[in-house]
């Protein structure tokens, strides 16, 4: 761990650092970039204001209509009883006031007198005029300052009352804050276009996306072998990971079909069981198989025993990469793996996370948030994260667990959130070192964000009376930054350019120009008409068709439906009544059915995959008949096709069905996803998920 030496600290003073001791006497450094305005202030705490907090006692100090601010310290936020210290400052670093506009007086917290990292988190209020909110807009702008050691940082509050003029940041570490609001909007640009940066790297296949399927699909074809062991995991993860066959696969990862990579994956991952796995599991499957428990797996687990006991590992890579790792396993681990990768990566717009990367990236000396470590000490900065780290474990463990239970598996048992707790440590480490490793093309896809949004600034799109109709509807400028890059995403996709260039012209490398960009989102957002001018601006432009051919879309559809939702309404027991004595069945003892248990089973097919068959017989440009089901089952009714959805309703003998669904082309492959809902009048309301291919 880093420690300042006497004579280290001589040196830093000779160069020019400059060293204030606070109140209470921990050393922190003051350079404050740009400074130009001194924070004036009264000060709201006249006396330090000094409580303890332990792992069974919560702690409030301040009082928000005295003092102009509150903290509450949770229990728990540290291993032992803790002295808190509240005051305001004799002095803070100057502020730029061409940066931000202070809004109250500064705060300086501490924990035993020094930085500290908390288990739980803190809850910092802050008092503020109401009246300095001018319109509506103005809300949007309020931030607290956080001072880092070296510079003011901006942080959005959790919770904003603009009618008492409070404002709310949660953290896990104590420094020097103040309430203020933001008055350039290039500060705001700044930190969105570095967050959305990161984001948008570590989803560019940065994010090692293979190694969390591959990791899913490990983790619960071991579940399903009933293989708990972590040093055993641990083994096959390592012989995985450096594997020749998984390396070609991760490289490539994400550019087809990703259930024929996962089954790549599972047959890898089978090997590795087999080979490095004691023999003493595949034993104990061959003797529950043997005293007949459970015929399906466990037969062939013990075929896999018998193999892997031969030293046949490829034959028992085939039984568990083919028969344990089933296609809903498959299926079922790719989708969890998608779900909770695009959470970790959405977590990196968490101010706490990219500090805990700047002190692993830089080393801190427990000034920075709090953190004291080396620089690239993975390991300490994990275990300083406190309780950041435990929010970001929480989620991925809350977000698997509803990703099972919506499929139909089980809950997660302790061992197998432990295990996901080992995943996300080793997802962080990951991502960690590949943003060091690519900073490079981080600062590139930065540069790339500047030049589009200063060419949506340059057209006025952040106007409300001359920027797109369309894209007037209540935004604050960062929601709007969001709406505009998430169109130019999807643009770069429909013209299958993904760069960008200033050059004009059709013929600019195979780059969507900026011209075009803006003129195709102006288009686009023009009004109730922009999807299908934009669509047309497309096939004029680029000569781009930005929906299939109807005609292309005719024949036999087959895929998968997956119920979503189901709700049974409480007077259904009285309606099955009415209806079975309609129909002569007044003989039935209707008290002796359990009708909780039959909505039990209805709803037991939440989550499972069923087969799924459709025919689209178009009878024009814009619709026809969508037939679902086949022979004596098949049911036709009438579509349309509009704005690149097909969408059909049937009412029928009290049924109503409605179908939604956006057809696509992959390669040569034509797709289509969507949903259905259908409805028996007080019976009840389903939701069902479709996925299809042409045949």
């Amino acid at each position: 761990m880093k420690k300042i030496s006497m004579i280290g600290g001589v040196i830093i003073l000779a160069i020019g650092g400059i060293v204030a001791f606070s109140k209470y006497g921990k050393k922190a450094p003051i350079t404050s970039q740009n400074p130009t305005t001194k924070w004036q202030y009264e000060k709201t705490i006249a006396e330090p204001l000094k409580a303890k907090t332990g792992k069974e006692n919560e702690t409030k100090l301040g009082d928000i209509g005295v003092n102009k601010v509150a903290v509450a310290v949770a229990k728990g936020s540290f291993d032992g009883e803790m002295e808190i210290n509240l005051a305001t400052p004799e002095k803070v670093p100057d502020y730029d006031k061409n940066e931000i506009d202070v809004l109250g007086s500064p705060i300086e917290i501490n924990a035993g007198g020094g930085n500290a990292r908390l288990n739980e988190k803190a809850l910092i209020t802050f008092k503020f005029d109401p009246a300095t909110l001018k319109e509506e807009s103005d809300k949007s702008k309020l931030r607290i300052a956080y001072y880092d050691g070296s510079k003011w940082e901006y942080i959005k509050p959790e919770k904003i009352d603009t009618q008492n003029g409070t404002m709310v940041l949660g953290t896990y570490h104590f420094s020097t804050y103040g309430p203020a609001s933001v008055n350039n909007q290039g500060v705001v640009t700044a930190k969105w276009i570095h967050t959305t940066a990161v984001g948008s790297q570590l989803t560019g296949n940065l994010n090692g996306a293979s190694d969390q399927a591959a990791e899913k699909i490990m983790a619960m074809t071991m579940d399903k072998m009933g293989i708990v062991d972590k040093s055993a995991r641990d083994k096959v993860r390592e012989e995985l990971m450096k594997d020749p066959s998984y390396q070609e696969i991760s490289k490539f990862y994400g550019t087809g079909d990703p259930y024929e990579a996962h089954k790549k994956i599972a047959m890898i991952v089978g090997g590795k069981i087999a080979e490095h796995i004691p023999k003493v599991f595949f034993e104990d499957a061959a003797k529950r198989y043997a005293a007949g428990e459970s015929p399906g797996d466990i037969q062939a687990l013990a075929k896999a025993a018998g193999y892997a006991a031969e030293g046949q590992y490829k034959d028992a890579a085939k039984i568990i990469g083919e028969q344990i790792a089933d296609k809903f396993l498959i299926t079922t681990a790719g989708k969890i793996a998608i779900i909770v990768a695009q959470s970790q990566i959405d977590s990196w717009k968490n101010s706490e996370v990219e500090a805990a990367y700047m002190a692993y990236k830089q080393g801190s000396l427990a000034f920075f948030y709090g953190y004291d470590v080396d620089k690239g000490d993975f390991d300490s900065v994990w275990d300083q994260m406190r309780g950041i780290r435990r929010q970001l474990e929480i989620e991925a463990i809350e977000k698997e667990n509803n990703a099972r239970i919506e499929a139909g598996m089980k809950g997660l048992t302790d061992e197998q959130k432990d295990a996901i707790r080992d995943s996300v440590k080793n997802t962080f480490k990951q991502q960690f070192k590949l943003r060091e490793e690519k900073e490079a093309q981080f600062a590139a896809e930065e540069e790339r964000l500047r030049a589009i949004v200063d060419a949506f600034q340059k057209a006025n799109f952040f106007d409300s009376t001359l920027g797109p109709s369309g894209l007037d509807k209540g935004f604050d400028y960062e929601n709007k930054l969001d709406v505009l890059w998430h169109f130019a995403q999807k643009m770069m996709k429909d013209t299958k350019r993904g760069e960008i260039t200033d050059k004009t012209g059709l013929l600019v490398d195979g780059k969507l120009s900026l011209e075009d960009l803006v003129q195709g989102t102006r288009i686009y957002f023009s009004g109730e008409k922009g999807k299908d001018e934009y669509a047309k601006f497309l096939q004029d432009r680029f000569g781009i068709m930005m929906y299939p051919k109807l005609a292309d879309l005719a024949g036999v559809w087959k895929g998968t439906s997956v119920t979503t939702d189901m709700e049974i309404p409480d007077e259904v027991p009285q309606t099955v009544k009415d209806e079975l004595k309609k129909e002569g069945c007044e003989e039935l003892d209707f008290d002796k059915i359990d009708w909780e248990d039959v909505k039990k089973n209805a709803k037991s097919g939440i989550g499972k995959e069923q087969e799924a068959q459709f025919s689209l017989s178009p009878s024009g440009e814009t619709g026809g008949t969508i037939t679902g089901g086949s022979g004596k089952n098949a049911q036709a009714m009438p579509f349309v096709y509009e704005n690149g959805v097909i969408r059909a309703t049937m009412t029928q003998k009290g049924v109503v069905a409605t179908i939604s669904l956006t057809p696509s082309v992959e390669g040569s492959a034509y797709k289509m996803s969507g949903t259905m809902r259908a409805s028996v009048v007080n019976f009840f309301k389903a939701t069902m998920r479709l996925s299809l291919t042409k045949q």
